[in-house]
């Protein structure tokens, strides 16, 4: 286990946790499942509703803890192709985040908890499966270029 986290890649499981979280403002956007996670949760956004910094925040530090979680899997499995990657993000994401959506909406203040479970489930599978292949296609290939000259920042895992 500490040589799986002394490997990581750490800007791969930033660019990943981004995506991850952009990813989460446009699900749930009233553009596209917002209406239905609010039908879920029978939340109506007021007029000019501004959600709060904790709305902003904890899915930001849940992204970042997800796109760790994925990268130490990635490495544990021996993940060796951007297959395998999907697959990872697939099961972890259904097999995990899935499942724990689905559960914690099954209480007595959700009025549509099924609707709930697969609205935030299906986001995180696809956002974790995201994550897995972002982080697989990344590690080894983290390159920033800065006025125009190419930076290597990690070359551990060649591909």
């Amino acid at each position: 286990m500490n040589t799986a986290f002394a490997s990581l890649n750490w800007l791969s499981i930033l660019g990943a946790t981004l995506l991850y979280y952009m990813l989460g403002a446009l699900w749930f956007s009233p553009v596209a499942f917002g209406r239905f996670y609010d039908k879920a949760l029978g939340f109506e956004r007021p007029p000019r509703w501004r959600p709060g910094a904790e709305f902003y925040l904890g899915p930001l530090v849940g992204c970042f803890l997800s796109a760790v979680a994925t990268a130490i899997l990635l490495h544990a499995t021996g993940c060796s192709s951007q297959r395998d990657a999907a697959i990872l993000g697939l099961v972890a994401g259904l097999g995990y985040a899935g499942a724990v959506s689905g559960v914690n909406a099954i209480t007595p203040k959700t009025p549509k908890p099924f609707l709930y479970g697969a609205v935030t489930g299906l986001y995180h599978t696809v956002g974790i499966t995201i994550v897995a292949i972002t982080e697989y296609l990344w590690r080894g290939h983290a390159e920033l270029i800065l006025n125009g000259h190419l930076l290597m920042l990690a070359d551990e895992y060649p591909a």
